[in-house]
């Protein structure tokens, strides 16, 4: 049984931006709207969690998101962040429409043919212009497996599976 995470990243801040104490986010997500509700949020860094801050203010600026804490009012002090992960807790998540779903919940899932043979588990998930890549690792070897309806045929969360139908020289 694969245990979910409790707390999901949804970004991180990559430095300052400007004097008050603003910080630039990169998103990881294709909903920007996501910020547009919360409130407070958890940063955590490589080497732990830093601890809760307030959001004062959230706007987008290009591909980038720009969020004001309360608790942070220089420029120095918005350095000290960079690399940390803005994240909430998996509940938080707004629910998707079927047939979508969040990273957390297809890593670890078992990938099968659609004539049952076990591929390995997902391990990883590339985000690529046209589509998203899985990547399906059995220890020894990877696959690649883009993310489109002609080849992943069921994703069974219940069950922690995941159907893909092959093509030749897929796995060879």
């Amino acid at each position: 049984m694969r245990i979910l995470p409790d707390w999901i990243s949804i970004g991180y801040i990559t430095g300052a931006h400007g004097i008050q104490g603003d910080v630039r986010v990169v998103l990881l997500s294709d909903r920007p709207e996501k910020f547009d509700k919360l409130k407070k949020i958890k940063l955590e860094s490589s080497a732990g969690e830093i601890g809760f801050f307030n959001i004062e203010k959230v706007r987008r600026h290009g591909k980038f998101v720009l969020v004001k804490f309360e608790e942070i009012e220089t420029r120095d002090s918005a350095m000290s962040l960079k690399g940390a992960s803005l994240q909430i807790k998996r509940e938080s998540c707004p629910r998707l429409p079927a047939d979508e779903f969040y990273h957390f919940e297809l890593i670890g899932l078992v990938a099968r043919s659609s004539e049952g043979l076990v591929l390995g588990k997902v391990v990883d998930i590339l985000d690529m212009p046209a589509n998203d890549i899985y990547v399906i690792s059995d220890g020894k070897h990877e696959y690649l497996i883009p993310a489109v309806k002609q080849m992943i045929k069921k994703i069974d969360l219940k069950n922690e599976e995941m159907i893909i139908q092959l093509i030749e020289g897929l796995i060879d």
